[in-house]
Parts: structure tokens; C-alpha cells; sequence
């Protein structure tokens, strides 16, 4: 895929490989790189939990290609926020775009 310019692919990975390892050891769902430009994935993630940490790292992938850097937990908490609330943010969109529709 990809993101203003820069391609990125997706890779489903077992949940002990090493790619998801953090640098104190413990393993992570998932796992943007910016240098492989891959976001790899727990594969035994469970479909609800699978959606939230694809867009997540999708939101990792997208601060990189857009050069925004900031403080790592404040990065992971915009991250968690779109994982949470972005399809909500869009559908209240959505809505909205439908209702102002009405007077254009």
C-alpha cells in the first residue's frame, strides 16, 4: 500500500517472532518498522482485536510518511485514540456530510 509515497506492506507474523519483540524483551501485538516499511501483525489475534491493531499501526505508518514525530507515548496514545474512535469520527462524518447535503 500506499502512503504519500511511501510503499508499506502488511505481514502476518506468529505471536513469538522476533519482529514483534520490544526492546525490553516482551512481545507486542503488532509492530510498525519505518525503516523495512512493513507493519506486521499477530496472526492469532482475535478479529475484533486484529481491527484495532491494524489501524493503530496504520496510524504509526501514516505519522511516519507524513514526517510527524513526537513523544513515543504521546504517539501511542493518538495511535490508541484512532484505534478506538476514528470509524466513529468518520460515521459522525458521514452523517453530518448527509444532513448538510440538504442545503447545498
Amino acid at each position: 500500500m500506499n502512503i504519500n509515497g511511501i510503499e508499506w506492506t502488511i505481514e502476518y507474523v506468529r505471536p513469538n517472532d522476533p519482529v514483534l519483540m520490544r526492546d525490553d524483551g516482551t512481545y507486542t501485538l503488532g509492530m510498525t518498522d519505518f525503516y523495512t516499511r512493513k507493519i506486521s501483525i499477530n496472526f492469532l489475534l482475535p478479529p475484533y482485536m486484529r481491527k484495532k491493531v491494524i489501524i493503530h499501526e496504520l496510524t504509526h505508518a501514516f505519522m511516519f510518511s507524513f514526517d510527524i514525530y513526537i513523544d513515543l507515548d504521546m504517539e501511542e496514545w493518538v495511535c490508541n485514540f484512532v484505534a478506538e474512535y476514528g470509524e466513529d469520527i468518520i460515521a459522525k462524518f458521514y452523517e453530518t456530510f448527509e444532513e448538510l447535503k440538504k442545503y447545498a
